[in-house]
């Protein structure tokens, strides 16, 4: 699932990689913008599964099962007037068990609000893996976020 998939770029990104590492599976991208314009665009790229593409509000109840997706992304989705850590709850309740969300956060808003967004994650029983940055936009780095949903599993050799 990418969420606030915009005109499709994530997808296409990940697809291109996919691809080029010739990794053995496919992505089956799910998306939903708030924006009906943005994912007209994304529906050209073919990208997309049957019905995957949905327009609605991350601030509201969106419309899938509980545990729906293995995998959440968003990217340039979370900045200040936009969306912020409301959608939390309900990214979480899409996820499935020991699923990954991946999302990038505004630099300045994540410096006023990143207690806030860990306290969203964690109330919603997502595991904080880390916060890297990483390239964003032109000259500007961003924290990445990545969380699994549950406790982390002890590895033993």
């Amino acid at each position: 699932m990418d969420a606030g998939t915009g005109t499709g770029n994530v997808a296409e990104v990940m697809e291109a990689h996919q691809k080029e590492l010739k990794l053995p599976f496919k992505y089956e991208w799910h998306g939903l913008d708030f924006s009906q314009g943005m994912l007209d665009v994304a529906a050209t790229k073919g990208l997309f599964v049957e019905g995957g593409l949905k327009q609605q509000d991350l601030k509201e109840k969106l419309d899938y099962e509980d545990e729906a997706f293995d995998l959440i992304v968003s990217a340039g989705t979370f900045l200040q007037g936009h969306v912020g850590c409301e959608a939390v709850p309900e990214l979480c309740r899409i996820l499935r068990p020991k699923g990954v969300m991946v999302f990038t956060v505004r630099p300045n808003l994540w410096e006023a609000t990143k207690e806030d967004w860990k306290a969203a994650l964690a109330k919603q029983g997502m595991t904080l893996l880390g916060v890297d940055s990483m390239p964003y936009a032109k000259e500007m780095e961003a924290p990445v976020v990545s969380a699994v949903k549950g406790p982390m599993m002890e590895c033993t050799p």
